[in-house]
């Protein structure tokens, strides 16, 4: 029998860490097969299910953040948190493109880029027009990386300090 993205993440969150758990529901939800309400909802039916405190605890963390597409994107979001920081919105389009994190009030916008999707000449063209286009508008980007995320986050919560002002 074949099972549904819900039920799979309900076992899944049985046996995995709550790490590999929040790295699934992420990919489901970039693949639209589910919500964080839904998987909220399913986990509260699931009373008795060994993984419905996981799968709960991790769509939970989900809606409360908003949609994240990344590792990289939620270590930002830790870190955000973590430095008290205005939280803020996520992977919502600005100017005709997907953002990955956007202060609309401050007019700052945070970009993650990995080097797996972000290496080679289109991907350098693609991301400089990017840029300039929030530049153009006044807004001020925010660029990081997963290796500055992780060894260096003291310089992206100050660079992003002095952005959000």
């Amino acid at each position: 029998a074949v099972t549904g993205p819900l039920r799979t993440l309900l076992d899944l969150a049985e046996v995995a860490t709550l790490e590999e758990v929040e790295e699934a529901v992420g990919k489901a939800r970039v693949a639209r097969r589910v919500t964080p309400g839904a998987l909220v909802a399913y986990a509260d039916a699931a009373t008795g299910h060994h993984g419905a405190g996981a799968l709960k605890a991790v769509a939970s963390q989900a809606k409360a953040e908003g949609f994240t597409r990344s590792k990289a994107e939620r270590k930002l979001l830790e870190l955000v948190r973590a430095a008290r920081l205005p939280m803020p919105e996520t992977n919502v389009v600005l100017f005709g493109r997907e953002r990955d994190a956007v202060w609309r009030e401050q007019e700052v916008v945070v970009e993650v880029d990995g080097w797996a999707f972000h290496s080679g000449r289109y991907a350098f063209e693609r991301d400089k027009l990017r840029d300039g286009e929030l530049a153009a508008h006044g807004w001020r980007i925010v660029p990081t990386t997963w290796w500055q995320l992780t060894q260096v986050p003291y310089v992206i919560v100050a660079r992003l300090s002095a952005a959000l002002g």
